[in-house]
């Protein structure tokens, strides 16, 4: 299995790896399945500008994660939310926790502050894999989405990065010993 930077044309295996949780589970709160032409859309607003990457094993997508804008106003800037996604087919390997820490490296490295992740709340594996990784409750909103029959909360948790405002505001690049970057 290789991980590498997510691409353009990973669209299809993308769509096709999200659409199974919209379709199957309350992981996301779509309801409509998404075209290869809307997911490219949508990574094309990520990729070159957040950190992307994608897991392929034998060719195939096996996951994907990438950091995007949390809110729209300028004071939020270094404020980013994480998005992870794996084959169904793909889970309790490991590979969830793998690619997060990836993500959380490049997101120190690349200017984030607070890193955000929106989950649902029933979603125990994806709690427990962000608290694992340090981080901490932010929030919990109650009965805020509706999906599959049944009334849904959602849980905000957040990795804070030390040090990364004041490096931006200097115009510093943070690093951090033994990360690497995949081409």
């Amino acid at each position: 299995m290789e991980i590498r930077r997510l691409k353009i044309e990973d669209a299809a295996e993308v769509a096709e790896i999200y659409n199974y949780y919209v379709v199957n589970s309350v992981a996301s709160f779509e309801v409509t399945p998404v075209g290869t032409e809307e997911m490219a859309e949508r990574l094309r607003g990520v990729i070159g500008k957040y950190p992307a990457f994608a897991a392929v094993e034998e060719g195939r997508l096996t996951g994907y994660c990438y950091a995007h804008a949390w809110k729209g106003r300028a004071a939020y800037a270094a404020t980013w939310e994480a998005t992870l996604y794996l084959d169904h087919r793909h889970l309790k390997r490991g590979l969830g926790t793998q690619m997060m820490r990836l993500l959380m490296e490049h997101c120190a490295e690349e200017g984030c502050h607070a890193l955000i992740a929106d989950i649902t709340e029933e979603n125990r594996r994806s709690v427990l894999m962000v608290e694992r990784l340090g981080f901490r409750l932010a929030a919990r909103y109650c009965e805020v989405g509706y999906k599959l029959g049944r009334t849904l909360n959602t849980v905000d948790y957040e990795y804070i990065f030390p040090g990364a405002i004041e490096a931006s505001q200097h115009g510093l690049q943070m690093s951090r010993p033994g990360t690497s970057v995949p081409s």
